[in-house]
């Protein structure tokens, strides 16, 4: 499992392929309320902190934290062999080969006020849907 530390701020961070130009997408009050912004190419998560620090957990296997009081799973079809992490000062490139994926998201806060959020990348021949598998207090499902 990759394990990364970004510098945060704006209460986000973004996944999106590799060297995709304007990969920043807008957030309205739904985007919000359930938590993250989608776009086909591009997924902002929002955090639990505005400005601190959000450790990125990566991994091509399914490992429930217990921790996690936000749990989301996207599709995501990767192009440029590879995906890209950023916040809005600092990123990093995870290399994963092309292909149909299901991203599994589990978010929760350590003591020491670091939001964390583990990434499980599954590989699967068939589309899936956004789903919401356990959501914290202040989201609202749309």
């Amino acid at each position: 499992m990759k394990s990364v530390e970004l510098d945060l701020s704006y209460s986000q961070f973004i996944f999106f392929q590799k060297d995709m130009e304007n990969p920043f997408n807008d957030w309205d009050e739904i985007s919000i309320k359930q938590g993250f912004s989608y776009r086909r190419d591009s997924i902002g998560i929002k955090t639990f902190h505005e400005y601190g620090k959000v450790k990125i957990l990566v991994s091509n296997s399914i490992d429930r934290n217990e921790k996690a009081i936000r749990i989301i799973k996207f599709p995501f079809l990767v192009k440029n062999n590879g995906i890209e992490f950023s916040t809005v000062t600092e990123s990093f490139i995870y290399n994963l080969k092309n292909g149909n994926y299901e991203v599994l998201i589990q978010g929760w806060t350590e003591k020491d006020h670091v939001d964390v959020f583990q990434f499980s990348f599954i590989e699967t021949d068939t589309q899936t849907e956004i789903k919401y598998l356990r959501y914290d207090p202040e989201r609202e499902i749309t």
